[in-house]
């Protein structure tokens, strides 16, 4: 069978379709189905459908657009006389819509009344089973019922022949009067019961009574004798007394059984339940009455406490059993918005409830389900979502619980309307998501506006390390270095903000890396020495002798605790000195060896009352410190909980007029011997200038990216490495070369068609053997908890993009063994000699760098960027008017990750705000971006079309 078996014909469609209709846009027939013509005649070509049919559910005007607006939702669709009702969906088949459903019909005699028969449906139409079920239940309840009548009459039968035996035995007393020991015992009998036996002759008058009468009513039985029975029924329900014992009177019923007070000796009366029959003589006359008596106070008192509970409950009840609803009370009226309790008794709660109930199950099936539970628990509590008259839905909280009604099994339900309630929780999570959003926007506006802050800083940082290339004193070359520190300082400064947005969410980690402790803290001291001279300040750094040299820890947060102790200790010290001290402290056994850092100064010293208040985020010890010495009192905020996120903690000593120490405490482990070199030592900072210090070659290396422009890069980067390199456009092909061979490492995209990097990697763990791959992750994300994600999908590193020739020979160190390479190698990095041609929106020398001084692969990539932008502009910018989120999404990660490798960063934190509005399909903020974004699209790609252009100037 091929697919084209497989196509739905007309006739086909109007065979699984047979009560479906189209309309025009004039809301004309121009298709019916051929049983829907059969049900409702008007139904033709060329009618106006809203002569025929209005919408029931939901309630609209009849207009093609309201149809459409509500396509593949559910409908219910009635003629004026109510006497077609359909229900299904519209569904858009441009031009047209398409209603595709079936009548409404419950019973087999709405099915015959309708003209149609089962050969009218569909057969994959339930309706047909439910049809079925519903006969199949009418037997049943007629078997049932018919049951029951049989029962009726045996039990009847048995009564009868029960009072013949009992008048055979009084005939029997009468003829044989010697029998005197039976009349005895059977006075014993009657002596002994609790209920009364009685006797009556046609005047109503007692004429037997046994002793169960005085304990009820408190009348002896002496005085009783020959009285009329009525003399002892409460005035008010002698009426009604008689009209019980009239039809048994009148030899209509040979039985009688009704509730009436009796009057009691001591001036009250007693509830009693009587059963009567009529009594004869020989001939057949009637002589009396006999029967018994109940007394059912107790019972009645309990029942009319429990009735004016129920119909007094401010909560609404039902009483029902397996027939149906056999009571409910005023609240319960209310509720349900009837005119009476006659619009509710005897249906099912079910019929009362939506088809489904909210998690999607058939409220008749659910129902059963809840009343079985309350039946084996002795109760149950629940939601339901029930239907008011009127059609409107409402969510109660329903307690159900077993009772017994005239001896038979029935449930009572209580319902507590709960709509309020579920509607205040539905605010307060639209208002969670809502704060959750703007907490999202603010970070978005803090990424953006850091990337606006670091373009200027990554023209001075780049233009020193081009000065750091050119021929240098000794003594410049030490203030080239000095100005490199301090304009990276004041990048890490500017990270503040950002880090305290972070600690904020819950999303700023730390690593732990090996580092040198020593140089660490001399560096951050040596930062300040030209303003401590300035000032005339002395200072003085002190590091214990038995300090170890490397040890494992965050140096960069490190630093940035010890810069803003030191800038702290300048800021508020006038005249005197600054010490700075590191020392081993005592730690816990079996626990790292903890470091204490101090900062010490002579300053102005703080009030005792407001040491506490330090650590606190924009808080200073007095009013007027801003004013005075500046800053917004964030930084040791955040030094309090970096300590903290490294496992230590801060704190100060302070006189007023004498001086402050500021302190921190870290748990440091020792790091052994051969830990890879961290990016900020001086290993890694000689690794930058000299990119091609380090080789690995022979090193096979797999590339894993679907961005030309990116393997372009990549490639260029590894083979001035020494590497030789293999190309896999996607995670499904990587997995396949994987499999095939062995690389030495793989650099794996995290975004890719196809098979994206997460997936690549799981696939490639699931099947391979001892050998462990290495496998470094590549991303232009460089948001906190990427890296966790890439090392939970079993991933070994991470690299974010742009890729930098240094941090990618750092990397690769980790995992592979270099080589040094021979000293003719190591050529200098040539200095930037493109023509002027670039505008703020590159940064030439940041991107040259990047490269590792590649002029000629600058040149390459920005052709071959240049030529493949306007096919991702325009995939991206059509994604946009199709309101394509996910699509969006992929593209600006796309064009962000290969824009980002020039360096022009205004353009990157557009592309990364429209990353960031797709992820939530805020399409206003998209609407608004997209003009910049082109606008600043058409700058850069104009630079890089000149530099591509140039030529190096001899």
């Amino acid at each position: 069978m091929t697919s084209a078996d497989l196509t739905l014909t007309p006739q086909l469609f109007a065979e699984a379709f047979p009560f479906h209709f189209a309309i025009d846009t004039d809301l004309r027939i121009v298709q019916c189905g051929r049983s829907l013509t059969k049900l409702c005649p008007a139904m033709r070509e060329g009618a106006v459908f809203a002569d025929i049919f209005q919408i029931v559910r939901p309630p609209l005007e009849l207009h093609f657009e309201n149809l459409r607006s509500i396509a593949r939702q559910s409908v219910v669709l009635a003629t004026a006389s109510r006497e077609v009702i359909l229900r299904g969906q519209f569904v858009e088949l441009s031009p047209v819509l398409v209603f595709l459903g079936s009548p409404w019909v419950t019973t087999p005699h709405e099915l015959s009344r309708s003209g149609l028969s089962p050969a009218d449906f569909a057969l994959h139409d339930p309706i047909s089973d439910l049809l079925e079920i519903v006969r199949l239940k009418d037997a049943a309840l007629a078997s049932a019922s018919h049951l029951t009548s049989e029962l009726d009459a045996r039990h009847r039968e048995q009564t009868v022949l029960n009072e013949s035996l009992r008048r055979q035995m009084d005939e029997s007393r009468k003829l044989d009067l010697a029998l005197r020991e039976s009349e005895r015992n059977y006075r014993i009998v009657a002596n002994s019961l609790r209920e009364v036996l009685f006797q009556t002759d046609t005047a109503g008058r007692w004429t037997f009574l046994n002793p169960a009468w005085q304990e009820i009513t408190g009348h002896s039985v002496a005085d009783s004798l020959g009285k009329p029975f009525l003399d002892f029924v409460h005035h008010e329900d002698v009426p009604g007394n008689m009209e019980k014992f009239r039809p048994l009177i009148a030899r209509e019923k040979d039985y009688c059984r009704h509730e009436v007070r009796y009057l009691t000796a001591a001036g009250g009366h007693r509830w009693v339940e009587v059963h009567a029959r009529l009594t004869f003589d020989d001939d057949g006359r009637v002589t009396g009455t006999a029967g018994t008596i109940n007394d059912i106070t107790e019972r009645r008192q309990a029942d009319e406490r429990f009735r004016v509970l129920f119909q007094n409950s401010l909560d609404a009840h039902l009483l029902f059993d397996e027939s149906g609803i056999v009571d409910c009370n005023e609240a319960a009226v209310r509720m349900l918005r009837c005119r009476s309790k006659s619009e509710v008794l005897h249906q099912h709660p079910a019929r009362l409830s939506p088809e489904l109930q909210p998690d999607g199950r058939k409220s008749c099936e659910k129902c059963v389900e809840m009343d079985a539970l309350a039946r084996s628990q002795g109760h149950h509590r629940f939601e339901w979502l029930h239907r008011r008259i009127d059609g409107e839905n409402f969510l109660v909280e329903v307690s159900l619980t077993p009772v017994v009604i005239n001896d038979r099994p029935a449930l009572l339900a209580g319902w507590h309307d709960i709509t309020e309630r579920h509607r205040h929780a539905q605010a307060l999570l639209k208002a969670k998501e809502a704060a959750e959003s703007a907490n999202r926007a603010k970070s978005d506006f803090l990424a953006t506006i850091s990337h606006e802050i670091r373009t200027p800083m990554n023209g001075i940082i780049g233009m020193t390390n081009l000065v750091m290339e050119t021929p240098l004193s000794t003594k410049q070359l030490q203030y080239v270095q000095t100005l490199r520190r301090s304009a990276e300082s004041l990048m890490s400064v500017i990270n503040d903000v950002l880090d305290h947005s972070k600690i904020e969410a819950g999303m700023l980690a730390v690593e732990k890396i090996g580092f040198d402790l020593r140089t660490t803290v001399e560096e951050a001291v040596r930062l300040f020495v030209g303003r401590a001279e300035e000032k005339g300040l002395r200072y003085d750094l002190k590091i214990a002798p038995s300090l170890p040299r490397y040890v494992m820890g965050d140096p960069a947060r490190l630093r940035q605790i010890v810069l803003n102790f030191i800038g702290n200790a300048l800021k508020f010290t006038p005249k005197g000195a600054i010490g700075v001290s590191v020392d081993p402290a005592a730690s816990p056994p079996g626990q790292a060896p903890e470091f204490v850092i101090a900062v010490a100064d002579t300053g102005v010293g703080i009030r005792p009352e407001k040491q506490a208040l330090v650590f606190e985020k924009y808080s200073q010890a007095e009013s007027s410190t801003s004013r005075e010495y500046g800053g917004s009192g964030l930084g040791l905020s955040i030094c309090r909980q970096l300590a903290s996120l490294m496992g230590g903690s801060v704190g100060l000593t302070s006189r007023l007029g004498e001086g402050s120490t500021f302190w921190v405490r870290l748990p440091l482990e020792e790091a052994g011997a051969d830990f890879p070199a961290p990016a900020n030592s001086p290993i890694a900072e000689n690794a930058s200038q000299r990119p091609a210090s380090v080789q690995f070659p022979g090193a096979s290396i797999l590339l894993v990216e679907d961005n030309t422009t990116n393997q372009l890069l990549a490639s260029e980067l590894l083979a001035k490495l020494g590497c030789e390199v293999h190309i896999a456009e996607n995670g499904l092909r990587a997995v396949e070369m994987v499999t095939s061979r062995t690389y030495d490492l793989v650099l794996m995209d995290c975004h890719m068609p196809e098979m994206d990097g997460f997936a690549a990697t799981q696939a490639i763990r699931a099947q391979e053997g001892d050998r462990h791959q290495p496998i470094i992750a590549l991303t232009a994300n460089a948001m906190q908890g990427d890296r966790e994600r890439c090392l939970a999908a079993g991933m070994d590193d991470y690299l974010t993009k742009p890729i930098e020739l240094s941090l990618l020979a750092q990397k690769m160190a980790r995992w592979l063994r270099p080589a040094k390479a021979a000293a003719s190698a190591s050529a200098p990095v040539e200095p930037a000699t493109f023509a002027p041609v670039l505008s703020s929106c590159v940064n030439l020398e940041s991107a040259l760098k990047r490269m590792g001084g590649n002029q000629k692969l600058l040149r390459k990539l920005a052709g071959s960027f240049c030529d493949a932008f306007p096919a991702s502009r325009d995939r991206l910018l059509s994604a946009i008017s199709r309101r394509d989120a996910k699509e969006t999404g992929i593209v600006a990660h796309t064009l962000r990750g290969t824009t980002s490798m020039f360096s022009a960063d205004k353009a990157v934190a557009l592309l990364a705000a429209l990353e960031n509005s797709a992820a939530s399909a805020n399409w206003e903020q998209i609407d608004a971006a997209a003009p910049e974004f082109e606008q600043e699209m058409r700058a850069v790609i104009d630079a890089l079309r000149q530099i591509g252009a140039s030529a190096p100037v001899t």
